[in-house]
């Protein structure tokens, strides 16, 4: 192991960081590069340093390509240990409407959705996948807890549980969420995260939105391990539900 690190260091400083650059999860689980981690002290440095440097420019990628004017968030990586999870918070004013009145259960599926952009996500060789909400409101007083954004869970699951489109809806608000590439995530999770802030909203509308996203995953449940699905197992918490992917191996799809 020493002498093979030695000629390894050797390499130019280019064309290490060009393999580094490659051994991200991009391509493949971070457990499969232990070896660089292992070789020496000097090759553990360079390679955890560029590893980070390349997911951050990839999350920098994707918020470049955010269309929006609030703000999307990445949980910053700051160990190669914290490269096998990534967490994204979404922008509470997106997804829920500002007053009780103004959006009715179905205009929730129609008028949110998963970006395009977070597609690669589920490309990427990590074992979980988070996406959660920030508070970018600073209130939840007039938060209504029965639109739940119905869209967006149809889009964050539809390329792990293949759900089928639902009737027509109207021009402009088609789903149009697609990924292109084969899922490598070995766990989804979303995280509404509403017992977080429950200081600064009734709780009772806390409860009742707890419940109507809880039934929005209990009534689609039969369709997470489908045949043709990805889902192994799947549970819930007080705010959250998590998904475990079967093992495929290079035939994940």
């Amino acid at each position: 192991m020493a002498m093979r690190s030695q000629k390894f260091s050797l390499l130019p400083a280019e064309i290490r960081n060009r393999i580094y650059a490659y051994c991200t999860p991009v391509h493949a689980h971070p457990e499969e590069f232990q070896g660089l981690l292992l070789a020496s002290r000097q090759i553990r440095t360079e390679y955890e340093c560029e590893a980070l440097k390349v997911m951050q420019q990839y999350m920098d990628e994707i918020k470049r390509q955010w269309s929006h004017t609030q703000e999307i968030r990445f949980a910053e990586p700051k160990t190669f240990g914290d490269l096998a999870k990534i967490t994204v918070q979404l922008p509470l004013s997106l997804y829920f409407p500002k007053n009780r009145r103004e959006w009715s259960k179905g205009e929730s599926y129609d008028r949110t959705r998963l970006d395009l952009c977070l597609g690669p996500l589920y490309s990427l060789h990590v074992s979980k996948l988070t996406f959660s909400l920030y508070d970018d409101l600073g209130r939840f007083v007039n938060w209504s807890p029965h639109a739940i954004p119905s869209g967006l869970l149809h889009d964050m699951l539809s390329p792990i549980c293949g759900l089928q489109l639902p009737r027509p809806i109207p021009d402009g608000y088609l789903r149009e969420f697609r990924i292109h590439d084969p899922v490598h995530i070995r766990k989804l999770e979303y995280n509404w995260g509403n017992s977080k802030v429950a200081h600064s909203t009734n709780l009772n509308s806390l409860v009742e939105a707890d419940v109507e996203t809880a039934n929005f995953f209990l009534q689609n449940s039969g369709r997470f391990q489908e045949p043709l699905g990805l889902v192994q197992n799947w549970g819930r918490g007080a705010d959250s539900i998590w998904f475990m992917m079967r093992e495929f191996g290079n035939d994940r799809t």
